[in-house]
């Protein structure tokens, strides 16, 4: 095996994603220029936006907190945090056109308001590491770059069988709980 340095992986991880990867308008990405030292794949505009945002969640966090035994460090507030997105987050399945988009989110009603799509035909629990492995498992129905963002695949059988397991998935769980 191998040994690869630190240094080694971050020239790789660079080569693959050397332009940011916020989603703007309708899902597509910002694609500016990463810093070469970021440690996500983000330009300097929307790493100083997540830098505020979790800054904000941290203050109000802490002002929440009412007395100095119930004060939590900023690293068990982040886990606390990200524990709660984790749990609210889905990846979603909407049609568009003739087309899947597979996306992920935290609010639900507001993408869907924004990405306009003529169905949502699914959704399942999850974050970007689900929405990265379906983006893979789905990877031979992508559609080419060049007509739509990389996130929209063509409604091949097995993408269409899987989006079928989720809601039958959904529908026995309703069952259940009734």
């Amino acid at each position: 095996m191998v040994k690869r340095s630190t240094r080694d992986i971050r020239s790789a991880l660079r080569l693959i994603a050397s332009t940011c990867t916020a989603s703007i308008n309708g899902g597509q990405f910002c694609d500016r220029d990463v810093p070469k030292d970021s440690p996500v794949s983000m330009c300097a505009l929307h790493l100083m936006k997540a830098f505020r945002y979790c800054e904000s969640l941290m203050d109000d966090a802490l002002s929440k907190r009412s007395s100095r035994s119930d004060v939590l460090s900023y690293p068990e507030l982040a886990r606390e945090r990200m524990e709660s997105i984790q749990r609210d987050r889905v990846v979603y399945y909407a049609q568009v056109g003739q087309h899947i988009k597979i996306g992920t989110t935290a609010e639900l009603a507001r993408r869907m308001q924004i990405l306009k799509p003529d169905a949502l035909l699914a959704t399942e629990p999850g974050y970007f590491d689900i929405e990265k492995h379906r983006h893979r498992q789905f990877a031979h129905l992508r559609v080419p770059n060049n007509s739509r963002p990389r996130e929209y695949f063509e409604m091949g059988e097995d993408l269409m069988e899987h989006i079928a397991d989720l809601v039958a998935a959904e529908v026995n769980a309703v069952r259940s709980a009734a």
